[in-house]
């Protein structure tokens, strides 16, 4: 017999004791493992789901950054930004142009000239305030990941507990017995419970860390783009004046 049989076999053999101890684990163990495995399934949609949004966000705004650095025209830049939606920085930016524009609106022909230093200032609150909202976008579903991570574990300890108080009572009070080997297959059916919600909360846990680190990453890329256009803005304001 090959080592891979043997794999093969030691594999299946363990998947089979597992099914066989969630089929005969108590109802209240079986509605623990049932909500952990919902929970597990949910935090790994989110998983995916942000993986694939930070993956866009990046991609998106390195080529809005690229565009920006070759100092185009503002209105052939706001083009750009208009077709890179999930670039958190090619929306800073379109929220700050959408103020530039109100500006020159209501100055007429004297806003095509420059911004003087008022319009400058409001532009700048605005970006913050779009900054603001770009980081709270990215921050969206973090919170149950985070939820998830801390909680599973308990639940998944209360299943085992509830587990192992039903292996005493059911088990001692059947055969009358406290030798461990009558307890033994309750609570091994119970800490099942525990395996599983630990099973759901470290991947819940090292992808919202993970991700924290991404949002990091873009509060920087936010900051750096908000200084190098208010700085632009205000070298135009200043020619203006």
């Amino acid at each position: 017999m090959t080592k891979v049989e043997d794999v093969t076999r030691m594999t299946i053999g363990a998947s089979h004791d597992f099914l066989s101890m969630v089929k005969d684990a108590d109802v209240v163990v079986r509605a623990v493992l049932v909500l952990l495995a919902s929970l597990s399934l949910a935090s790994w949609t989110v998983i995916f789901l942000k993986v694939g949004e930070f993956f866009q966000a990046k991609r998106q705004s390195g080529i809005f950054f690229r565009h920006f650095q070759g100092r185009p025209r503002i209105d052939d830049l706001a083009e750009t930004a208009m077709m890179l939606k999930r670039s958190p920085v090619a929306n800073l930016f379109l929220a700050a142009y959408r103020e530039i524009n109100r500006f020159r609106a209501a100055a007429g022909e004297e806003g095509k000239k420059g911004l003087d230093a008022r319009c400058v200032a409001q532009i700048e609150r605005t970006m913050t305030q779009s900054a603001e909202s770009e980081r709270l976008q990215l921050e969206r579903r973090l919170s149950f990941l985070a939820t998830i991570g801390s909680t599973a574990p308990f639940i998944g300890l209360f299943g085992t507990v509830w587990g192992i108080m039903n292996a005493f009572r059911g088990l001692i009070g059947a055969s009358g017995s406290t030798s461990i080997t009558v307890v033994a297959p309750g609570i091994s059916e119970a800490l099942v419970a525990t395996a599983v919600g630990l099973a759901a909360a470290i991947p819940a846990v090292i992808a919202y860390n993970h991700f924290l680190a991404r949002i990091r990453f873009f509060e920087v890329e936010l900051d750096r783009f908000s200084t190098e256009f208010s700085n632009m803005l205000e070298r135009q304001s200043s020619r203006h004046e």
